[in-house]
């Protein structure tokens, strides 16, 4: 009985799996304050940069470190394990846009194509097939 309840599983996951990647389902995270805690990097970019104009080089750029991962990060792996494709998406703007890219991807594991700087969230989200 174990043994038909443990096949019946596998099956269901595979049929789960195989659908998500088929239909190329997506999981989409917003940045900042959901994957991240971002809020220490706009007070050290303040502190820095005293003006009421963001610094998005210093944001974008080498503060990011400041950036903490929030628990619901470790939901990325669960969905690519069951076939779904993750995204980022933030209203930051393009400035030193690779260089944030490149931070998420090697700090969430999400490919760089897949990250997204708009701030026309709902149409990057029509055009993924997100869930």
């Amino acid at each position: 009985m174990k043994k038909l309840i443990a096949i019946l599983v596998l099956f269901v996951y595979a049929i789960v799996f195989i659908a998500n990647k088929t239909m190329e389902k997506t999981v989409a995270f917003d940045y900042d304050l959901t994957l991240s805690y971002s809020t220490p990097t706009f007070q050290a970019e303040k502190q820095e940069e005293p003006s009421k104009q963001l610094e998005w080089e210093l944001i974008n750029g080498r503060l990011l470190q400041l950036e903490k991962r929030k628990r619901v990060a470790s939901l990325i792996p669960l969905f690519k394990a069951l076939g779904y494709t993750p995204i980022v998406i933030t209203a930051r703007p393009e400035v030193k846009g690779d260089v944030f890219r490149a931070h998420v991807s090697r700090v969430y594991g999400i490919k760089m194509s897949d990250i997204y700087m708009t701030q026309e969230k709902a149409e990057i989200l029509n055009k993924r097939k997100t869930v």
